[in-house]
């Protein structure tokens, strides 16, 4: 008898055993699942931003663009202006002779 007992607290013990590995091995599982999904989220959220960027540069871009042609408007409104200033004085100094 007491050696069937002394088989049933060693098999006693290699189930406890195998359990307590079974529980670490599920931990260590959870934790590779949550760094996955981690990961996985840092790449949506960096493919994000690279999509962003993309998007800024590409306004940038139309910013310049924009800004050019408004120098380029103004610059010939001022020689318009010009041309109008003279032609008015210019006017004024026939009709005054």
């Amino acid at each position: 008898m007491l050696v069937l007992r002394g088989l049933q607290n060693s098999n006693s013990l290699v189930v406890l055993g195998l359990v307590i590995l079974s529980l670490v091995f599920m931990i260590q599982i959870k934790q590779i699942y949550n760094n996955n999904q981690k990961y996985n989220r840092y790449l949506t959220y960096k493919q994000y931003m690279n999509e962003i960027a993309t998007e800024l540069k590409a306004v940038v871009k139309s910013v310049n663009k924009s800004s050019t042609y408004v120098r380029q408007l103004n610059e010939m409104l001022s020689k318009y202006r010009e041309r109008s200033i003279k032609n008015i004085s210019m006017s004024k100094v026939t009709s005054s002779s």
